[in-house]
């Protein structure tokens, strides 16, 4: 049987790299190694790219920076901020915390409050649900709006988060018919129960977006 390890945490590491350079670059280096001899998956991408950072003139190319290290951060399950100034940094702290991500000041933080992750076949299939929403909105969402087939329940008088609801029922009918016949026409078991999980967090974000929040 194959070995499934637990899944390290991964920490993004946010800090200052203009100005002193080669000093915020060393202070980046020395944390993400203190990360990754305790166990942790450090993010330290400000490492790869500071020299270019740190010459970088233009408010476009800062900026495009940014939303890179943006959607690292998406990814981690936790921040480590080093307490030193930076715009930058400061920035990208908020974001963690808009998306729910822990943030931590200190490795010995880190090291006491996140916990290692279960099983590494359960992370894949987040990634897995990941991919399918972004592939299947670009067949049924709009420009700007992925969930704009699903808002459409409007139109028949609904809240949006009842339609994303409302696909899941079919899901689950598909494997009803599953459980009973032991197959199913066009689409897999694995598939529809994929979906299930697609829509319903979908249906989270549309009843957040009522101003309802989690319930």
């Amino acid at each position: 049987m194959t070995s499934h390890p637990l899944i390290r945490p991964r920490i993004y590491v946010a800090g200052p790299i203009t100005g002193d350079t080669q000093a915020n670059l060393a202070r980046l280096t020395a944390t993400a190694k203190a990360l990754l001899d305790a166990g942790f998956a450090p993010y330290a991408v400000a490492r790869a790219q500071g020299e270019h950072a740190a010459v970088s003139k233009g408010e476009a190319d800062y900026a495009a920076w940014l939303e890179g290290d943006f959607s690292f951060i998406a990814a981690c399950d936790a921040v480590l901020r080093i307490p030193e100034p930076s715009a930058g940094a400061d920035a990208e702290e908020a974001w963690a915390k808009d998306l729910g991500i822990p943030v931590y000041y200190t490795v010995e933080d880190v090291i006491e409050r996140v916990p290692f992750k279960g099983d590494a076949r359960f992370h894949a299939l987040l990634r897995t649900v990941g991919r399918l929403h972004d592939q299947k909105q670009s067949d049924y969402g709009r420009e700007g709006d992925p969930f704009s087939n699903v808002r459409a329940a409007k139109e028949w008088g609904m809240s949006p988060w009842v339609g994303a609801f409302l696909r899941i029922t079919d899901k689950v009918r598909r494997l009803q018919r599953f459980a009973s016949r032991g197959s199913l026409t066009n689409e897999s078991a694995t598939d529809s129960m994929i979906d299930v999980a697609v829509y319903a967090l979908i249906g989270v974000i549309l009843l957040d977006e009522e101003g309802n929040g989690p319930r």
